[in-house]
This record gives structure tokens, C-alpha cells and sequence, in this order.
């Protein structure tokens, strides 16, 4: 039983294949040090491999590039050129050979992959160069040298010296040789280890530079909370100072009802001039000179009391703050026999001393509550933090607001709000259902949001000028540039070719287009909408509905038809594909490599740029997200917008606001 257990962890820890599941079968050896069956690695190569041109593919397991053999070759040819994998390969013969019992009248140094020292019959003994004509047939294990007879006799007589025959020399010899070939195997083994996975030293090293990613993480997600409660205040004092002096004051009425009796008494006393009346003016001239006097009084007062205006004054503290900030964190790198601190230093304060944290890192900066009646509700959870094996954490602290981009008197209940970007402390929204692009605060209090009428748009990306986005009109087979410095306004438009559907900023420079009307495409087309690229993948695309671009510049494509998310290269070339649980619908990659789904089951799951599954629930119904539908990233802040609850017509105005 013990030797079929060493058997079965021999085979699922080096003999399995992560292709097929099962145990090799012509065991090939990539350069990066992974083994895959020769058919399983053909097929493999021949699925991702779709340009005639490609040099390259990505190992099955780390991703990484593998040169392969040329482009002479053929593809179905490439995996039978990488070399066999030996150790492999041996392994295979072992347990192979352990598995059937060994072969009749073997003996156990066979069994176990061994070799004898000797064959077992007819020796070839050399002669002795001292004594003519004898053989040598003798071993002495204390001087560790083959003699014969007469040596032995003549000069291995010492205390030390343990001369023996060759049989019997033999027999004491092959254990410590087998022994010294298993401690080389494990060598070979411990080697191949440390150049697939790494020594102990350096995870750790990989792991604490987890942790302070982490670390950093948090401290950038609590530093955007800040300035989302510092954006919030300030719309508040906005608010604040627009709406002063709205209510009219008491010195303003009394001005009113002093103006009115003036009028009614200088209406009187011109009246009473025009009678021509000489008695009737001296009657009344003292009442009315007195009325004189009584307003001249009631207007003196109120022009000697201090008149109404606004002083703001910014807080000491902050602007102490502001002007010289504080480091984050200490770090420190340590070395065998040193510490190297590599903190970053600000300039000095009042009294003199370097400013520094000397917090450690696993501190994050405090939070903060945000004031007033808009509710932001933070979900932060410390404790011990799982890596993956994508150097991600599973687990991140989230702060989370919605706001709405219904107007006060909008009476519409439906909205298709298909397309999100962030401007500053504000969203652009497109609600193609209502043919408007809003502009909505997210920073504090309601406010009425800006609207520009836009019909039949349905897709919007920013510009490489931050204040200006680009949206598309498929049914007018055109491009809008719109800029939002003062208020939203169209910039300029062109013309293209196709009705594209999606649009995104590609490289600074051109956009990244689909089409899901007709023909399925994905074309790179510059400013005037000339066409530089086009992919035309109606194989590999059923039903494109949004797309992204990473930070290398990779195309991402969710297919809602097939189920699947689709990264290519500007060329074409299939990188790798993510299949969810659910249909995808929205896509959006940050600057950090952390590519964001949404699914029509109301998740949003995190994944690497790479391919590898980062968070499955990054978001889910339990976050209040009610079919997540198109979606957007600046750092490490996402703003999300919904399908709504009903099956077929898009019903929510609810955007939601994630800081991570």
C-alpha cells in the first residue's frame, strides 16, 4: 500500500498533464519550463495560433511567450520540435515499471530505475601493472583502489586497509551507489524545482511585495474616499453660496414698503399741485414735509446697518495639509545583513524634523466619514489577506454610493443608459433611449444635471483630452467629439465608412471600433475615420457589445452571444479568451492590469489583463447592482450602470459609485 501511495504522488505531482488531465504521453519541455503532451501541445498551438505570420504563443500555464520553431513550419509541427522532456519521461518508466511488479528475475536495484554497478557474469579484470600476468581482482576500501593479489599481500596490510574480493566488493559498493544516484536525481529535481517555482526566499519576497501592494492599495482606496468627501463639501459650499440671498431678507421688504409709501405720498402731493389750490396746498404742506422727514429717518436707518455678503475662510488645518502633505508610508527593504530605508521624504515641518510616517505598512491612511445628507456606505475589513496565485487579493475594501440621473422634472420611467465615462467629479452618461448625454455630479449634493440632446448615440470613450469624449451614431455613420470645459457642446464630427456600434480610445491616437449590425468587426480607425486595421472575426465574434483597451494596448471583447470575453492583439491575434458564468455585457481595464465584467447574473468579476481570474464576485447582488450593464475605471474608482430588473425593455436610472 505505502509503495502505490509513493506511486500516485509520484504521477499527480509531476506526471499530470494541465491540458488533457491525464498522465503524459510524449512529454515535451517548453523553454519556460512547463511539460505538456506532444498531441495535447499540437492541438493547443493550433487553436490560438490563427495568423499564418504568428512566431509566437503563450504557454498554457504562465502566459508567457514561447518562440517557436519559424514561420517555415506549420503550426501542427511546432509542438514535435520542442525537445522530449527526460526527467519526465523517466519518471514514467519507474512507475510504469512499479505498477506491472517488475519484470521476472530482475533484481531491486532494476526495479527502481537503478544500475548495477557490474554485469553479473564475466568481469573484464585489467592486469596489474606492477606484478606481471595477475589480475586485478581485489578492491581495498581504505585506500579506495582496484589491486591484485600480490598488492594486497605486499602493500595493503595496514590497519586501514580492508582489501576484499570483487564479488564481495561489489555487493558492499551497490547500495551506496544507488544512494548517491537517487541524491543525484534529487538534485536534478531540487534544480528544475527552483527554476519553475522559485527558492522559499523568494516567495517571501513575492508575498511581502504582495502585502505592500496591498497596503498601498488600501491607502489609495481611502485617499480617493477623501477626495470624494473634499469634492463633496465643495459642491456643497457651491450649493450654498448659490442659493444665498434666494429668501428676501427683512431690510429688502422694508425698502419695498418704503418705496410704496413714497410713491403713494409724492402721487398725493402732485395731485394736490395740479388743483391750483392755494389753500388746500397750505393745509397739507406740514403733514406732507413731516411724511418727508419720516421716510428720510426710516431710509438713514436702514442704510446704516452692514450690508449682507458672504466671507469664506479655508480651514487652518487643511491648508497646513495641503501646502505640505505627508509621506504615506515607511518602507523598508530588508537586506541579510543591512535594512535600506527607502522612505519618501517631505519637506521640513515648523519645528524642523523631517516629516515622516514611521507607521508600518500594513497601517492604511484614516477614514473618513462623509458629512451631510448623501449616504456613502464603506465596507473596509482588515484582516490576514489570501494571495493568489495571480499576485492579487482576493478581498478589497470598498466604499459604494449611487446617485440618479433622473431630473427633478423628468417625467420619463425608462432609460437605457449604454455607455459611462468619468470628467473630474462628474460622469458622462449616455441614455440612448431618451437620445441624451448627461452630466452628473457625483461628488455631493443633488444638483439639476446638464443634458445635450444626441440621437441615436450608443457608445462613448474619452478623448486624450481630458475634457473632451467622443460618442458614436451608428444610423448617421458617424463620430461626435464633444467638449464638457463649461458646458457640453459639439466639438466637430466625421464621417465613417461603417456603422460602428462601440468605440474606444486606442493608443492616444486612433479608436478601436466594432460593429454588431451585419458584418462582425473590429476595426482601428483614425481621427478624420479612415480605416488602419480592420479584423474581420465573424467566426470568433457572434455578438460584440462592448470592448476595452489594456494598458499594453490588447483589444478586450465581451461576446454576449457567446458567452465568452475575447483579448486580441491590434492584429487580430487571439491572446486568450474568458469564459464566465453568465453572458458578459461591459468591459473596462485600469492602468494597474485589472480588467472588470460585468455578467448578466449580477456579478462583476475581476481578471487579469493576462487572462487569470482575479475576484470571481468582485461585485454582486448583495451590493445592490441590479444587472451591471456598462461600466468604466479611473485608478481605482468604477462607476457601473444598470440594465434594471425587467427582462427585455432597460428600466434603471441608477449609477453606481465603487472606490476599491
Amino acid at each position: 500500500m505505502a509503495q502505490q501511495r509513493v506511486v500516485e504522488n509520484i504521477e499527480n505531482d509531476y506526471l499530470i498533464c494541465s491540458i488533457c488531465l491525464g498522465r503524459y504521453s510524449s512529454p515535451r519541455l517548453l523553454p519556460c519550463g512547463h511539460t505538456f503532451c506532444q498531441q495535447c501541445l499540437s492541438d493547443y498551438i493550433q487553436q490560438t495560433v490563427l495568423s499564418p505570420n504568428a512566431r509566437n504563443f503563450k504557454c498554457p500555464i504562465d502566459r508567457g511567450l514561447v518562440t517557436g520553431p519559424g514561420s517555415s513550419i506549420h503550426t501542427r509541427e511546432w509542438a514535435s520540435s520542442f525537445p522530449v522532456d527526460q526527467f519526465a519521461l523517466n519518471l514514467l518508466s519507474i512507475v510504469n515499471e512499479q505498477e506491472r511488479g517488475g519484470q521476472p528475475g530482475s533484481n531491486a536495484q532494476t526495479n527502481q530505475g537503478l544500475h548495477p554497478l557490474v554485469s553479473n557474469s564475466n568481469p573484464n579484470f585489467q592486469h596489474c601493472n606492477v606484478h606481471t600476468g595477475r589480475l586485478m581482482e581485489y578492491y581495498c576500501f581504505g585506500c579506495n583502489t582496484v589491486l591484485c593479489a600480490q598488492c594486497a599481500i605486499d602493500n595493503h596490510r595496514t590497519r586501514r586497509c580492508d582489501c576484499v574480493a570483487y564479488e564481495e566488493a561489489v555487493s558492499r559498493l551497490q547500495p551506496k551507489a544507488n544512494s548517491l544516484h537517487v541524491r543525484f536525481q534529487n538534485l536534478i529535481f531540487r534544480v528544475q524545482q527552483l527554476v519553475q517555482y522559485g527558492s522559499p526566499e523568494h516567495n517571501s519576497l513575492q508575498q511581502s511585495k504582495s502585502r505592500a501592494m496591498e497596503s498601498l492599495d488600501e491607502i489609495e482606496s481611502n485617499i480617493n474616499r477623501f477626495l470624494q468627501v473634499c469634492f463633496q463639501n465643495a459642491e456643497e459650499l457651491k450649493q450654498k453660496i448659490t442659493l444665498a440671498g434666494h429668501e428676501l431678507p427683512s431690510e429688502t421688504r422694508q425698502l419695498v414698503a418704503l418705496f410704496d409709501r413714497i410713491q403713494d405720498t409724492k402721487l398725493t402731493f402732485d395731485n394736490l399741485l395740479s388743483t391750483n389750490s392755494t389753500q388746500d396746498i397750505l393745509n397739507s404742506y406740514r403733514r406732507i414735509e413731516s411724511q418727508a422727514e419720516e421716510y428720510d429717518r426710516a431710509l438713514a436707518a436702514i442704510s446704516q446697518r452692514n450690508p449682507r455678503h458672504i466671507e469664506m475662510s479655508d480651514h487652518p488645518t487643511f491648508s497646513r495639509f495641503l501646502s505640505n502633505p505627508p509621506s504615506l508610508a515607511t518602507l523598508r527593504v530588508k537586506l541579510p545583513n543591512r535594512t535600506e530605508d527607502i522612505t519618501p521624504r517631505t519637506q521640513p515641518d515648523t519645528d524642523g524634523n523631517l516629516g515622516f510616517i514611521s507607521a508600518p505598512l500594513s497601517s492604511a491612511a484614516p477614514r473618513f466619514a462623509a458629512p451631510g445628507n448623501r449616504r456613502v456606505s464603506t465596507s473596509t475589513v482588515s484582516r490576514p489577506r489570501r494571495i493568489t496565485q495571480n499576485n492579487h487579493a482576493q478581498s478589497r475594501s470598498k466604499s459604494k454610493s449611487v446617485i440618479s440621473v433622473k431630473n427633478p422634472q423628468e417625467d420619463t420611467t425608462t432609460w437605457h443608459l449604454n455607455g459611462i465615462v468619468f470628467i473630474g467629479y462628474y460622469v458622462l452618461v449616455l441614455d440612448s433611449y431618451n437620445n441624451l448625454l448627461r452630466k452628473c455630479s457625483i461628488a455631493g449634493t443633488f444638483t439639476t444635471h446638464e443634458t445635450l440632446p444626441l440621437e441615436g448615440a450608443t457608445s462613448i470613450t474619452l478623448m486624450d483630452n481630458p475634457t473632451e469624449v467622443a460618442v458614436t451614431q451608428p444610423e448617421k455613420k458617424q463620430v461626435v467629439i464633444i467638449s464638457t470645459d463649461s458646458e457640453l457642446a459639439i466639438k466637430e464630427t466625421f464621417k465613417t465608412n461603417k456603422a460602428y456600434d462601440v468605440i474606444c480610445l486606442h493608443q492616444r491616437t486612433n479608436f478601436v471600433t466594432c460593429s454588431y449590425r451585419g458584418s462582425k468587426c473590429i476595426d482601428i480607425i483614425n481621427r478624420v475615420g479612415r480605416v488602419q486595421i480592420s479584423v474581420e472575426r465573424s467566426r470568433i465574434l457572434r455578438d460584440p457589445r462592448f470592448l476595452t483597451v489594456t494598458r499594453d494596448g490588447m483589444i478586450v471583447v465581451s461576446d454576449n452571444e457567446l458567452r465568452r470575453v475575447i483579448c486580441m492583439s491590434p492584429e487580430g491575434q487571439v491572446q486568450w479568451t474568458h469564459t464566465p458564468n453568465a453572458a458578459p455585457w461591459g468591459v473596462a481595464s485600469d492602468k494597474m492590469g485589472t480588467i472588470y465584467v460585468c455578467l448578466d447574473n449580477n456579478d462583476v468579476q475581476a481578471i487579469s489583463d493576462e487572462g487569470h481570474m482575479i475576484d470571481e464576485k468582485f461585485l454582486s447582488a448583495r451590493d445592490g447592482i441590479k444587472m451591471p450593464y456598462a461600466i468604466c475605471v479611473r485608478s481605482r474608482q468604477l462607476a457601473i450602470t444598470e440594465f434594471g430588473t425587467s427582462l427585455f425593455t432597460p428600466n434603471s436610472p441608477w449609477v453606481h459609485i465603487v472606490s476599491v
